[in-house]
């Protein structure tokens, strides 16, 4: 399924996920099961689990927090929190970000994953 997602031009996102969120006026996609979901802001928010993604969210709505997007990616066939990182390191609407995930893969060479944190969330 993701090398056929791939060669469509697309990305996979789970299985085993509790999906996504893009507060972006011109998206506004709510694709995830999740009761609540916080307004429109500058965090970017990555869960491994759905679970606590759900609870997470929830806080962060009833707190005023604001998202840019949520992504629970669950068992990662395709989309990682790497990705994500270097999504968020390139969108104005993404001022900083949160991530809960069990494991983290290496980030290939020259890329603002993991070892890009500082730029990503002092920007």
């Amino acid at each position: 399924m993701v090398a056929i997602a791939r060669a469509s031009g697309m990305r996979v996102v789970g299985p085993n996920c509790l999906g996504l969120v893009n507060t972006d006026p011109a998206v506004r996609m709510n694709a995830t099961l999740a009761p609540v979901v916080p307004p429109r802001g500058r965090i970017g928010f990555f869960s491994q689990s759905g679970a606590l993604g759900i609870a997470i969210l929830a806080d962060a709505a009833s707190r005023g927090l604001g998202l840019s997007n949520f992504v629970s990616a669950g068992n990662r066939a395709d989309v990682s929190g790497n990705d994500l990182l270097q999504f968020w390191y390139g969108d104005d609407r993404t001022r900083s970000w949160y991530c809960c995930t069990w494991s983290q893969s290496a980030t290939p060479a020259g890329s603002p994953g993991w070892p890009g944190c500082s730029a990503v969330s002092n920007r």
